[in-house]
């Protein structure tokens, strides 16, 4: 599945899960060390506005070297198989933590669906630079700008299997 296509399913599915959402459902913990729907959805408006940004800011520096490229050859295949799976799970980085930043829920839903508009758009335009760029990204390494795009709904298919978890308990 191409990246919009997989952000855009992945960003409905969210929407349609958390839609009508009250605010003590999203505030639910499950277990104590386990996050909120709330904290799930701040997570992800946090790193899909740090995407765009990247991204945004990364298409105005020069293309990535054919060396530094290959380098993010076999990425994909990483991202792929083990982003969309719940069970590896990653310490989000200090920055990408939930600290309540959006406010009560609805505000962090608003902020994510905001974000992801703009990624969508990022990933639509179909930007052939978005093959010639790379960004580090936390854990993985360097990634081409298209991969960001996929790992970005990758991301998200994770979580939307993390709310519903949540939600089901």
């Amino acid at each position: 599945m191409d990246s919009p296509s997989y952000l855009q399913q992945t960003r409905d599915e969210i929407l349609n899960r958390c839609s009508g959402l009250s605010p003590e459902l999203a505030q639910f913990r499950p277990e104590p060390n386990s996050w909120s729907v709330l904290e799930i959805i701040e997570d992800l408006a946090v790193v899909e506005c740090a995407s765009w940004i990247g991204i945004k800011r990364t298409l105005n520096q020069p293309e990535a070297e054919p060396t530094v490229l290959a380098e993010t050859a076999t990425k994909q295949a990483i991202l792929e198989s083990n982003v969309p799976n719940p069970t590896n799970k990653i310490t989000a980085p200090a920055q990408t933590m939930p600290t309540g930043r959006f406010g009560l829920w609805p505000a962090a839903l608003a902020a994510f669906q905001k974000a992801s508009a703009n990624v969508l758009e990022a990933a639509s335009s179909n930007n052939p630079f978005l093959h010639r760029h790379v960004m580090p990204r936390p854990v993985i390494g360097l990634l081409t700008l298209a991969q960001w795009l996929f790992f970005a709904a990758a991301h998200a298919a994770s979580h939307t299997i993390q709310i519903e978890q949540v939600l089901c308990k």
